[in-house]
Protein backbone atom coordinates (compact mmCIF):
# COMPACT_ATOMS: atom_id res chain seq x y z
CA UNK A 1 0.00 0.00 0.00
CA UNK A 2 3.00 2.36 0.39
CA UNK A 3 3.31 2.42 -3.27
CA UNK A 4 0.08 4.19 -3.22
CA UNK A 5 1.72 7.31 -1.87
CA UNK A 6 5.52 6.60 -3.09
CA UNK A 7 3.99 7.74 -6.42
CA UNK A 8 4.10 11.12 -5.36
CA UNK A 9 7.47 11.75 -4.55
CA UNK A 10 8.88 9.97 -7.84
CA UNK A 11 9.43 12.37 -10.27
CA UNK A 12 10.46 11.37 -14.28
CA UNK A 13 13.02 14.07 -13.88
CA UNK A 14 14.16 17.50 -12.94
CA UNK A 15 11.94 19.53 -15.44
CA UNK A 16 9.12 17.63 -13.55
CA UNK A 17 10.04 18.02 -10.22
CA UNK A 18 10.34 21.85 -11.05
CA UNK A 19 7.32 22.46 -12.63
CA UNK A 20 5.62 20.43 -9.38
CA UNK A 21 7.45 22.63 -6.96
CA UNK A 22 6.42 26.02 -9.07
CA UNK A 23 2.92 24.95 -8.88
CA UNK A 24 3.22 24.29 -5.04
CA UNK A 25 4.90 27.26 -4.67
CA UNK A 26 2.27 29.21 -6.93
CA UNK A 27 -0.90 27.44 -5.20
CA UNK A 28 0.02 26.29 -1.93
CA UNK A 29 0.14 29.38 -0.30
CA UNK A 30 -3.86 30.44 -1.37
CA UNK A 31 -5.15 26.96 0.07
CA UNK A 32 -3.16 27.38 3.42
CA UNK A 33 -4.72 31.10 3.49
CA UNK A 34 -8.15 28.94 3.13
CA UNK A 35 -7.28 26.71 5.86
CA UNK A 36 -6.80 29.28 8.69
CA UNK A 37 -4.07 30.39 10.70
CA UNK A 38 -0.64 28.75 10.31
CA UNK A 39 -0.69 25.79 12.54
CA UNK A 40 -0.45 22.49 13.67
CA UNK A 41 -4.38 22.22 12.67
CA UNK A 42 -4.45 23.96 9.10
CA UNK A 43 -0.78 21.82 8.11
CA UNK A 44 -2.51 18.56 8.65
CA UNK A 45 -5.41 19.88 6.50
CA UNK A 46 -3.01 21.30 4.14
CA UNK A 47 -1.42 17.13 3.90
CA UNK A 48 -4.55 15.62 4.32
CA UNK A 49 -5.83 17.93 1.00
CA UNK A 50 -2.07 17.01 -0.68
CA UNK A 51 -2.02 13.15 0.04
CA UNK A 52 -5.86 12.33 0.03
CA UNK A 53 -5.67 14.39 -4.00
CA UNK A 54 -3.08 12.50 -4.76
CA UNK A 55 -4.68 9.21 -3.57
CA UNK A 56 -7.84 10.15 -5.84
CA UNK A 57 -5.07 10.81 -8.63
CA UNK A 58 -3.96 6.99 -8.54
CA UNK A 59 -7.10 5.60 -7.74
CA UNK A 60 -8.74 7.27 -11.21
CA UNK A 61 -5.91 6.01 -13.11
CA UNK A 62 -5.68 2.55 -11.44
CA UNK A 63 -9.39 2.38 -12.56
CA UNK A 64 -8.87 3.56 -16.18
CA UNK A 65 -5.64 1.36 -16.64
CA UNK A 66 -6.05 -1.71 -14.33
CA UNK A 67 -3.55 -3.95 -16.65
CA UNK A 68 -0.95 -0.77 -17.43
CA UNK A 69 2.99 -1.45 -17.11
CA UNK A 70 3.65 2.12 -17.37
CA UNK A 71 4.78 3.84 -13.81
CA UNK A 72 2.82 6.62 -12.84
CA UNK A 73 5.14 9.49 -11.65
CA UNK A 74 4.72 12.75 -10.15
CA UNK A 75 2.78 14.69 -7.29
CA UNK A 76 0.63 15.91 -10.53
CA UNK A 77 -2.33 14.45 -8.81
CA UNK A 78 -1.73 16.20 -5.90
CA UNK A 79 -1.13 19.77 -7.18
CA UNK A 80 -4.49 19.71 -9.27
CA UNK A 81 -5.84 18.49 -6.03
CA UNK A 82 -5.21 22.09 -4.76
CA UNK A 83 -6.77 23.75 -7.84
CA UNK A 84 -9.93 21.90 -7.52
CA UNK A 85 -10.02 23.00 -3.57
CA UNK A 86 -9.51 26.53 -4.86
CA UNK A 87 -12.27 26.17 -7.63
CA UNK A 88 -14.77 25.12 -4.83
CA UNK A 89 -13.51 28.08 -2.22
CA UNK A 90 -12.99 30.87 -4.11
CA UNK A 91 -13.21 32.89 -1.00
CA UNK A 92 -11.03 32.48 1.63
CA UNK A 93 -14.15 33.99 3.92
CA UNK A 94 -17.33 32.31 2.54
CA UNK A 95 -18.35 28.69 2.49
CA UNK A 96 -17.58 26.59 -0.23
CA UNK A 97 -19.35 26.73 -3.56
CA UNK A 98 -21.83 23.37 -3.75
CA UNK A 99 -20.89 20.61 -5.81
CA UNK A 100 -24.13 20.89 -7.80
CA UNK A 101 -24.51 24.25 -8.18
CA UNK A 102 -25.30 26.97 -10.91
CA UNK A 103 -22.42 28.65 -9.23
CA UNK A 104 -19.94 25.59 -10.02
CA UNK A 105 -20.85 25.40 -12.86
CA UNK A 106 -19.67 29.07 -13.73
CA UNK A 107 -16.91 28.29 -11.70
CA UNK A 108 -15.84 25.92 -14.11
CA UNK A 109 -16.50 27.55 -17.31
CA UNK A 110 -14.44 30.41 -16.26
CA UNK A 111 -11.52 28.35 -15.13
CA UNK A 112 -11.65 26.43 -18.65
CA UNK A 113 -11.40 29.64 -20.60
CA UNK A 114 -9.03 31.51 -18.72
CA UNK A 115 -6.51 27.70 -18.67
CA UNK A 116 -7.59 26.73 -22.04
CA UNK A 117 -3.82 25.86 -23.28
CA UNK A 118 -3.22 23.53 -20.40
CA UNK A 119 -7.18 22.01 -20.35
CA UNK A 120 -5.84 21.23 -24.49
CA UNK A 121 -3.07 19.71 -23.19
CA UNK A 122 -5.05 17.19 -21.32
CA UNK A 123 -7.49 17.19 -24.08
CA UNK A 124 -4.85 16.01 -26.35
CA UNK A 125 -3.41 12.92 -24.53
CA UNK A 126 -7.39 11.95 -23.69
CA UNK A 127 -8.01 11.59 -27.31
CA UNK A 128 -5.33 10.25 -28.47
CA UNK A 129 -4.43 7.78 -25.83
CA UNK A 130 -1.63 8.92 -22.60
CA UNK A 131 0.74 6.29 -23.76
CA UNK A 132 1.73 8.14 -26.98
CA UNK A 133 2.01 11.10 -24.78
CA UNK A 134 3.28 10.08 -21.60
CA UNK A 135 0.64 12.19 -19.23
CA UNK A 136 -1.34 10.71 -16.59
CA UNK A 137 -4.81 12.88 -17.58
CA UNK A 138 -6.15 9.95 -15.39
CA UNK A 139 -4.49 11.13 -12.33
CA UNK A 140 -4.75 14.97 -12.68
CA UNK A 141 -8.87 14.38 -13.08
CA UNK A 142 -8.68 12.30 -10.22
CA UNK A 143 -6.96 14.51 -8.20
CA UNK A 144 -9.03 17.76 -9.29
CA UNK A 145 -12.17 15.89 -8.59
CA UNK A 146 -10.29 14.83 -5.18
CA UNK A 147 -9.98 18.61 -3.90
CA UNK A 148 -13.32 19.51 -5.05
CA UNK A 149 -14.65 16.53 -3.11
CA UNK A 150 -12.43 17.32 -0.16
CA UNK A 151 -13.11 20.58 0.03
CA UNK A 152 -16.41 20.73 2.24
CA UNK A 153 -14.79 18.08 4.82
CA UNK A 154 -11.82 19.58 5.41
CA UNK A 155 -12.79 23.18 5.97
CA UNK A 156 -15.27 21.52 8.59
CA UNK A 157 -13.10 19.39 10.14
CA UNK A 158 -10.20 21.79 10.43
CA UNK A 159 -10.60 24.93 9.14
CA UNK A 160 -10.41 28.08 12.30
CA UNK A 161 -10.97 31.04 9.83
CA UNK A 162 -8.58 33.19 7.78
CA UNK A 163 -5.79 34.31 9.49
CA UNK A 164 -6.30 38.11 7.75
CA UNK A 165 -9.18 40.33 7.66
CA UNK A 166 -9.68 42.72 5.31
CA UNK A 167 -9.72 46.28 6.95
CA UNK A 168 -12.15 48.85 6.54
Amino acid sequence: YELLLMHMFAHGGLFHIAFNLMALFVLGPSVMERLGRLSLRSLLAFLALFFGSGLFGVALWLIINPSSTIPMLGASGAIFGLLGFLMRQPDPHGPPIPLASPAMARAFVEWIKLHLPLVLLFAIPMLFGSGFFGLAWEAHLGGFLGGLLLCGPLLGWFSDGPDWVYGD
